[in-house]
C-alpha cells in the first residue's frame, strides 16, 4: 500500500488515468486570454444572493465566495452567525472549482487513500477543495468564474451553490 509522497513503480500511468477520468467531469474551455468570457459584479452580487437566499430557506448561516475565471475572489458574504472558517474554506472551494473546471464533489473519491490522486488536495499551497460547496460557473460555454459555499453539511452547501450557479 502506498503512503502520502510516495509513487507507485508497477504502474506508472496511474495518475495520467486518475485525470483522464477527473476530466470527465471538466467543462471544454478555450484558456486563450482574448476568449476569456468576464464575470461582471453585477453577475457575481445576483449569484451571491440567490446561494445567500436559499443558505436562509435552509436555516443554515454561510459564508458565500465567487470568483472570477482566474480564482480571484470578485464578491463574500459572511452571513450573519456564519462562523470564520467558513470563509477560507468557501474561498478554497471557489478556487478549486474554477481551477479543475467542475464541482469541487467531485475529487471526493479520487482522493481517499488508495486511489489515484491521494494527496491532491495538498496541491496548490493547501487550496485545492475535495468535497463538495464548490461549482464552476459557466455562460455561452466558457467558466467565467466559479461559487464555493460552507457553512451547512456537504449537502446543503451544493444546493445552495446549485442555487448560485442557476442565478447567473
Amino acid at each position: 500500500m502506498e503512503t502520502r509522497g510516495e509513487t507507485s513503480t508497477a504502474d506508472p500511468h496511474r495518475l495520467s488515468r486518475a485525470f483522464r477520468r477527473l476530466s470527465d467531469y471538466f467543462f471544454l474551455v478555450d484558456e486563450r486570454d482574448d476568449a476569456m468570457a468576464n464575470l461582471t459584479l453585477d453577475d457575481a452580487r445576483r449569484v451571491s444572493a440567490a446561494a445567500e437566499k436559499k443558505a436562509t430557506e435552509l436555516g443554515v448561516a454561510a459564508t458565500v465566495t465567487i470568483v472570477d475565471s482566474g480564482g480571484y475572489v470578485r464578491t463574500q458574504n459572511r452571513m450573519d452567525g456564519a462562523r470564520f472558517g467558513t470563509v477560507s474554506v468557501s474561498t478554497s472551494k471557489a478556487f478549486t472549482a474554477v481551477a479543475i473546471g467542475a464541482p469541487t464533489g467531485v475529487l471526493t473519491g479520487l482522493t481517499q487513500p488508495g486511489q489515484e490522486i491521494f494527496g491532491y488536495a495538498d496541491a496548490a499551497a493547501g487550496r485545492i477543495a475535495i468535497f463538495g460547496g464548490g461549482s464552476p460557473l459557466v455562460r455561452d460555454g466558457e467558466i467565467v468564474g466559479a461559487i464555493g459555499i460552507s457553512g451547512g453539511s456537504v449537502q446543503q452547501d451544493e444546493a445552495m451553490a446549485e442555487a448560485g450557479v442557476a442565478a447567473l
